[in-house]
């Protein structure tokens, strides 16, 4: 057999494996590569070069590949179509493991509608809820006794001081004088220089308000028996009094306690050493009062 005549057959092979898919997307894709292979796996052409391998080609083949509108230099083989059988498995397995994840999801979607796995999951939603709310009412519970604790020992400190109102004087140089002679000759309680610390205007100024004189005296017990050296002044009108130097919250508690008094929920109300005490009806024990809420729950409380 003439080798034209055998290369006629090559091409003739080449061009009938090939189904209208794959000559659409040979015909579709102009690629600029080079087919290291005859029909039978041997070399052809060389990447780039306009002229064909020095083996000399037959008219025929030559002809089909122009038919196709192949470019110069570039040619492919039975070979370098398999690809094009792989995109299309890969794309029929990624078809088939779609419709696998879609009847899974299904399925799922089927459980969860089932009446007895939407009571587990609201028993589980109510039991996490549950868990949640004690642990916030525990975190609360903790914080609450931080703060009191923290409250206390600022309450410790403030215990060296009183305040009082009502105190009129030229300069604040005369304020100690005027507080020494105010113990002296009123609460009948004998202070020393080193028996005060400090005595200074304290709060905001407002005109015609005389602002409060803070005391800080050298002990607590000299405090002490001034602060119930006070029940002297009742019955002045002068608007002289003596009280508690108390923390922001203590402050407010006494100040809810005496609103009470005016209301005729409790009969007495006074503090001491920074804590707040009622008497609820006249001839009962004193009660030491911690906080509003427990104020509300004594008030609220049967009569024994």
């Amino acid at each position: 057999m003439s080798e034209t005549l055998r290369q006629k057959r090559k091409a003739d092979e080449f061009e009938s494996i090939l189904n209208p898919k794959q000559q659409s997307i040979l015909k579709a894709s102009k690629l600029d590569s080079i087919v290291h292979s005859t029909l039978s796996d041997s070399d052809l052409f060389v990447r780039g070069q306009s002229t064909p391998h020095p083996r000399t080609l037959d008219p025929s083949f030559t002809s089909f590949l122009e038919k196709n509108k192949f470019e110069s230099g570039t040619f492919f083989s039975a070979k370098s179509l398999n690809y094009t059988e792989s995109d299309t498995d890969a794309t029929e397995m990624d078809a088939s493991q779609l419709q696998s994840q879609n009847a899974k999801t299904d399925e799922f979607l089927a459980i969860l509608g089932d009446d007895r796995v939407k009571q587990a999951m609201s028993n589980i939603f109510t039991t996490s809820l549950q868990t949640l709310r004690e642990t916030v009412h525990t975190q609360g519970e903790r914080l609450n006794s931080v703060e009191e604790r923290l409250d206390a020992l600022e309450q410790q400190n403030r215990n060296f001081f009183l305040l009082f109102d009502g105190i009129r004087s030229e300069t604040p140089d005369d304020l100690q004088n005027r507080i020494k002679s105010l113990c002296a000759t009123r609460l009948n309680v004998v202070l020393q220089d080193h028996h005060i610390e400090f005595a200074g205007r304290t709060g905001q100024v407002r005109e015609g308000a005389i602002r409060p004189v803070i005391v800080k005296f050298s002990s607590v017990s000299i405090k002490t028996k001034v602060y119930l050296a006070r029940m002297r002044l009742r019955g002045s009108n002068d608007g002289v009094f003596i009280r508690e130097f108390l923390t922001k919250y203590r402050a407010e508690v006494a100040f809810q306690l005496r609103q009470a008094k005016r209301d005729n929920q409790i009969a007495k109300h006074w503090t001491f050493n920074g804590d707040n005490y009622i008497i609820i009806a006249n001839g009962g024990s004193p009660v030491m009062i911690k906080s509003i809420p427990h104020f509300r729950g004594i008030i609220s409380a049967p009569l024994a």
